[in-house]
């Protein structure tokens, strides 16, 4: 996505979402937000949660199945040169939500979310606006929310 077709999340909102989901996923965030939402930035100690919330989800399916797919992660955060954005979401005191970006060369890619299954309803939804959000705060130019196939899982 081109960062740059749009000022900031409000106007990315009123811009490519019709006025009812604006208005409904802006009524969602208001639910969140009133249940002592929390986002705390760059505690990487949450890596582990990330993996534990993916295989939750997905059980077999998930790329962690395989134990050296947690290496690769643990490896990727520790990069030189590359901007890890790594946000973990509390709500009620609970650690709900956390997500892994990466910011290169001015390309943000969020690469990986993890929810509780039984946490608040549509904090997925937060996480993505918040990392397009992060992207403009560091002045990306694009947005790479990572749902094409790209061939990379074997």
């Amino acid at each position: 996505m081109d960062l740059d077709s749009f000022v900031d999340v409000e106007d990315y909102l009123s811009k490519y979402f019709s006025r009812k989901s604006k208005n409904n996923l802006k009524s969602q965030f208001r639910k969140i937000a009133v249940k002592n939402l929390e986002v705390v930035e760059g505690n990487l100690e949450d890596l582990e949660l990330l993996f534990d919330f993916n295989l939750k989800k997905y059980g077999a399916e998930s790329t962690f199945v395989k134990p050296y797919r947690k290496e690769i992660y643990r490896d990727l955060v520790r990069l030189d040169g590359v901007d890890v954005v790594f946000f973990t979401f509390i709500v009620d005191n609970q650690k709900q939500g956390v997500a892994l970006a990466l910011n290169y060369k001015k390309y943000y890619s969020r690469r990986l979310f993890g929810v509780s299954l039984d946490g608040v309803q549509n904090l997925w939804k937060y996480i993505v606006v918040k990392n397009i959000e992060k992207a403009k705060q560091l002045e990306s130019n694009f947005f790479d929310i990572g749902t094409g196939d790209y061939g990379w899982k074997e």
